[in-house]
């Protein structure tokens, strides 16, 4: 695309200063050959405003563009039917200038030109459908707005801003959208040790009371309030011969607001048994009520399919096939409702929580919301649990899985279906690393291919950008690594990677090591709180900030 065509528009406005560098290049409004940037701007009339990102997850609202109409178009219904060519989504970048530049220097010139909006992030992926050809997907800045109630000129200005910083640099193929999008942090008995067979499909349930990570966790002050664990976590010199276990999640999850015993957000930590404990849940009281009434509806349906083959002695060979099924749904209501009073979901209790904050790695700042949990042995059968994610989600085919994870023949690393459904997670994902795509997509294109298991939506696929989001929220700008989900059965619309009561739970490559902890993301706000874009705090950072508040180094099993 070039940056200096007309894009569509009506709207003109004048400038009396001269652009000299890439620095003034916003505020002069004008292009680097002194001619007025996107002379024809205009603001999106209300079917393109509501229809241009319909295939996101949340559909967010347009605000404004700096490729005017000459980007896909907004069709009908009953044409976006058949037209199979236009899976959309977010895709990684893949190589291009952008990714030296942004933290070089382009991201707080492009804060600048945003200064007069109330902007909540900014991310950085190719956007358009899903083809071989880059041109189908170009690269997007893509800014998110509290409201779409802004005056146009304010919009304008800044959609010239960040062309006229592009245009500088040469970037010519690069867009930048501004859409409405708020960042949220959504937040007894012994559990089950995973099973080594396949589940069959009555007892995919057990996963919610089982001792993999990625289970709901909540707090006992605020049971219906759901978050994941994420990993568990160990001393890595042990002093005693039954260390510590350590369940790690966010700190919104284990200490929300409304039930928080520091409301003002301070250090919260556990010194003594003296101390009231702030008690965690596994599972959260939705989790648990939702199982126990798919449950009692599943009994019910069995039971009544019983009495009707009794009443006319004609089973067709069924009869004993319903009560060995009714045998079993009935086991699995009956250890789930074990886990029905609160004070036997009882895992453990926190230990250390620093306050939701900036964390400081070199220049970059990242959001510092973490929150260690000890978790009672007794919980666990008295052994040390793995950290291990259950591939074998309902709803995921092993053949989906695959084909998703080895997205193409050239990959020299391939993913390996466990024989007993269980990934292990061991290492983390280097820093660097996260800017220097090794993996190449289904269309041949360099790509960060990640997963996560979350409390909400279960095994999601998606894919991380390789430079970081900006992101303000609660007063603070962040750095965050961003990831958007990817599609695994060809549908048109891309599903989302996370939802809220995912929040906790870790991000992680096809080698099992371990990329961050997913602590929120870009959403409309409206349903369930699909995100669009989520956010995930780096785990060489989230680490090293453990340890050094800890005292003492930790260790993943």
């Amino acid at each position: 695309m070039d940056g200096k065509r007309e894009r569509g528009s009506d709207e003109t406005e004048s400038s009396t200063r001269s652009d000299t560098t890439a620095a003034t290049a916003f505020t002069a409004m004008t292009s680097p050959t002194g001619g007025q940037i996107l002379p024809d701007l205009k603001p999106p009339d209300e079917r393109k405003a509501e229809g241009y990102y319909k295939w996101l997850p949340s559909r967010p609202r347009l605000v404004g563009t700096t490729a005017g109409d000459e980007r896909w178009v907004v069709l009908p219904e009953f044409v976006e039917e058949w037209r199979e060519s236009l899976v959309r989504g977010l895709f990684a970048i893949g190589p291009h200038s952008i990714r030296d530049c942004w933290e070089a220097g382009l991201c707080g010139e492009v804060q600048d030109a945003l200064s007069d909006l109330p902007w909540t992030s900014i991310d950085v992926f190719r956007m358009g459908m899903d083809s071989p050809d880059y041109k189908d997907k170009p690269v997007v800045i893509w800014v998110g707005v509290e409201t779409s109630s802004i005056p146009w000129p304010t919009v304008a200005k800044a959609l010239r801003a960040c062309r006229g910083l592009l245009d500088a640099r040469n970037m010519h193929d690069v867009e930048c959208e501004i859409r409405v999008s708020q960042v949220q942090r959504l937040a007894g008995p012994p559990l089950v040790a995973p099973t080594p067979h396949f589940w069959l499909p009555e007892e995919y349930s057990l996963q919610s009371i089982s001792t993999t990570i990625g289970q709901s966790f909540a707090s006992a002050k605020q049971p219906d309030i759901q978050g994941t664990l994420g990993l568990y976590l160990w001393p890595r010199r042990a002093a005693v011969e039954d260390p510590p276990m350590w369940a790690l999640t966010c700190r919104h999850v284990a200490l929300p607001e409304k039930a928080s015993a520091h409301p003002d957000n301070t250090l919260y930590c556990r010194r003594n048994t003296a101390q009231p404990a702030l008690d965690m849940l596994i599972p959260g009281s939705k989790t648990i009520t939702n199982a126990l009434a798919e449950l009692r509806l599943a009994t019910d349906a069995i039971e009544d399919r019983i009495q009707r083959n009794e009443q006319h002695h004609d089973d067709g060979g069924n009869l004993q096939l319903y009560q060995d099924l009714l045998a079993k749904y009935s086991a699995l209501k009956k250890t789930f409702s074990a886990f029905e009073p609160l004070e036997a979901r009882v895992a453990g209790h926190v230990v250390l929580s620093p306050p939701i904050s900036q964390g400081w790695a070199g220049p970059l700042p990242w959001t510092r919301d973490w929150c260690l949990v000890r978790m009672e042995l007794e919980k666990f059968g008295g052994k040390y649990p793995r950290n291990v994610v259950d591939m074998r989600a309902h709803g995921v085919l092993i053949s989906t899985a695959i084909q998703a994870l080895n997205p193409h023949p050239e990959n020299k690393f391939k993913f390996v279906y466990p024989s007993n459904g269980l990934f292990p997670l061991t290492g983390t994902i280097p820093i660097d690393e996260m800017t220097k795509p090794w993996m190449l997509d289904g269309n041949g294109h360099e790509c960060i291919l990640v997963c996560k298991h979350g409390s909400a939506t279960g095994l999601t696929f998606g894919a991380a950008s390789e430079v970081k989001s900006i992101v303000r929220a609660n007063g603070d700008t962040n750095m965050e690594w961003a990831v958007a989900g990817l599609s695994t059965n060809d549908k048109r619309f891309v599903p989302a990677f996370s939802a809220a009561g995912d929040s906790g739970a870790v991000v992680f490559d096809i080698k099992g090591r371990v990329g961050g902890l997913l602590t929120g993301g870009a959403t409309t706000g409206v349903g369930d709180h699909i995100r669009d874009v989520s956010y995930v705090t780096p785990a060489e950072w989230l680490l090293k900030d453990i340890e050094e508040t800890l005292g003492q180094e930790v260790k993943l099993v």
